[in-house]
């Protein structure tokens, strides 16, 4: 594995690929049926098709639209041999993927929910995610201690900076930005079947609302003679009363 240069980027860049968008999201989830036709709202009420979305803004709606309070962090971190055996594997994120689902499946006989993205360090690698892992949390952390360190791993105690990690999330927004601090392009992530499917319904609840409400808002500024403003990209912006 070759030295990579650590990319860490500010907050605030991070947030500026995700958030105007994310916050249209929030915006139309807030709106409650039926609509009221005597409001213009001024922000955009465009979303875009879900496959154009990249995986910087999905594992950001996951993390604003689906985890909970009741969901855990995840960091993980591996022991040198299985670093050293994988360092130059060129589908790691599946690796490790089919590692931890085959100990989910064999300790709980499921798969919990989960996302992680990889970051490396240097000739190292670890993860970082989120987890639900409703009752199961300590099982879940000795799943973690086997995949990484194998079934001896209590002969063999792990250095304090190697612990299994797995705390209650009490700032989302925080730690979605620390998730992706090395992951701008969106490379090296995993999101579970289950989080696509609950996501993807979701937001495309989101985008017939806001069509609704666009239409409406339409029909109402047509009545008033308002102005309505289509720019290149055909998206709406409206005169606020």
């Amino acid at each position: 594995m070759e030295k990579k240069a650590k990319r860490y980027y500010d907050y605030n860049v991070i947030k500026a690929q995700y958030m105007p968008w994310l916050e249209s999201c929030k915006n139309i989830q807030k709106i409650e049926a039926p609509l009221v036709n005597n409001i213009i709202y001024n922000y955009n009420t465009i979303l875009p098709d879900w496959k154009y979305l990249n995986r910087v803004q999905k594992v950001a709606f996951y993390m604003a639209f689906v985890v909970d309070d009741t969901w855990h962090t995840l960091n993980l971190r591996f022991s040198l041999k299985f670093i050293e055996k994988n360092k130059n594997e060129p589908k790691l994120t599946d690796l490790i993927r089919r590692r931890l689902n085959q100990n989910f499946q064999n300790n709980l006989n499921y798969v919990p929910e989960y996302l992680f993205v990889i970051e490396f360090d240097e000739n190292s690698f670890h993860i970082h995610g989120v987890i639900n892992a409703q009752n199961d949390l300590d099982k879940i952390k000795r799943i973690f201690k086997t995949t990484s360190f194998g079934r001896c791993y209590t002969k063999n105690p792990m250095p304090e900076n190697k612990k299994i990690v797995c705390k209650n999330i009490t700032d989302k927004e925080g730690w979605t930005c620390y998730v992706l601090k090395e992951n701008l392009g969106g490379s090296n992530v995993y999101i579970s079947s289950k989080i696509t499917k609950v996501a993807k319904t979701l937001y495309k609840e989101l985008k017939h609302k806001a069509k609704a409400i666009k239409k409406q808002q339409i029909k109402y500024s047509l009545k008033l003679n308002l102005p309505i403003d289509f720019d290149m990209k055909e998206r709406l912006s409206y005169v606020k009363l």
